[in-house]
């Protein structure tokens, strides 16, 4: 299955499968119970450091996260598990729907999804 984005605000549709929101600050203006997500994984989120580097320079940005993310395996690891048994919307904030921290992710799990790789505690 594919990992798609949205942005939090954007409707609920039958075909987002999962949803998890992945940004370190909880979205201005929304209630819990109106995301209708599996769970918060904050951690996946820029820290206010990499908010400014990706307003400073996309490019820089888009390679010091993506390469920050096999550390955060134990994070991301549980929407990679859900992934290979539907669909998965990541929910981010970001105004600009191109060049988001959100956008990145789903492409790094993407390519975990396309790599065949032993699962923890399988012989």
């Amino acid at each position: 299955m594919n990992i798609s984005i949205k942005r939090v605000w954007d409707p609920r549709e039958s075909t987002d499968g999962s949803r998890w929101l992945v940004t370190s600050r909880w979205p201005p203006g929304v209630a819990s119970d109106s995301l209708a997500m599996i769970g918060w994984i904050r951690e996946l989120g820029p820290d206010r450091k990499m908010e400014k580097l990706m307003r400073r320079s996309w490019a820089q940005f888009e390679t010091e996260y993506r390469d920050t993310l096999p550390s955060l395996e134990r994070y991301w690891e549980p929407i990679v598990r859900q992934a290979r048994l539907g669909a998965v919307t990541l929910l981010y904030t970001a105004k600009d729907r191109q060049n988001n921290h959100a956008r990145v992710l789903a492409s790094f799990l993407n390519d975990q999804l396309t790599t065949d790789r032993p699962r923890k505690g399988a012989q």
